[in-house]
């Protein structure tokens, strides 16, 4: 139950109500865009395995520039049951990978202009997420919304927001550091 968790984020949106693959796709990029991603590569096949085992059932589609049916689909009580057995189980420890984090553990390989250059790329890079993530929340105080995850949400943006915080903080101090070991 727990090495494929695409299929429980497939069932935990489709449990929100029915979509289609695409608009799965969407979904976790926008919403889950800071902590989880998913390829189209792995949605469909799952939906196929899922839709099979009866977990999930297909809708009739809409056309789609009049050549095709989008499949929408719809999750079934024993999806629900499925979803809500994984929900009971604690998560499995996160695990990050930082291709930037690995390349300053080799630092003396590079030159402090080439570090620089690439702490300043990080530090760009989570400014630019930390000010979309405060627009989201912003954006999402401002709507009054029934469903019971809204409040959790603005909870993962506030997180968000903190991570960001730190990493600039860090590579704010790393870079003051770097400049005065320069000029010891």
């Amino acid at each position: 139950m727990r090495k494929n968790a695409t299929r429980f984020v497939i069932l935990g949106l489709l449990a929100e109500g029915p979509m289609t693959g695409y608009d799965i796709k969407k979904i976790i990029d926008i919403r889950f865009r800071y902590f989880w991603s998913e390829s189209y590569g792995q949605i469909y096949p799952e939906l196929k395995k899922l839709t099979k085992e009866g977990l999930l059932e297909h809708l009739p589609g809409e056309p789609d520039d009049g050549a095709r049916q989008k499949k929408r689909y719809k999750i079934t009580d024993e999806g629900k049951g499925a979803f809500a057995g994984w929900m009971s189980l604690p998560p499995e420890v996160e695990r990050q990978r930082s291709e930037f984090l690995l390349k300053l553990y080799w630092a003396p390989w590079l030159s402090q202009r080439k570090i620089s250059d690439f702490v300043g790329d990080f530090s760009r890079r989570h400014g630019k997420d930390l000010d979309i993530l405060q627009r989201m929340e912003s954006e999402m105080e401002s709507i009054v919304d029934d469903h019971a995850n809204h409040w959790w949400i603005l909870r993962i943006l506030r997180l968000g927001q903190r991570v960001n915080e730190v990493y600039l903080g860090w590579a704010k101090e790393l870079l003051t550091e770097m400049e005065e070991r320069e000029h010891d």
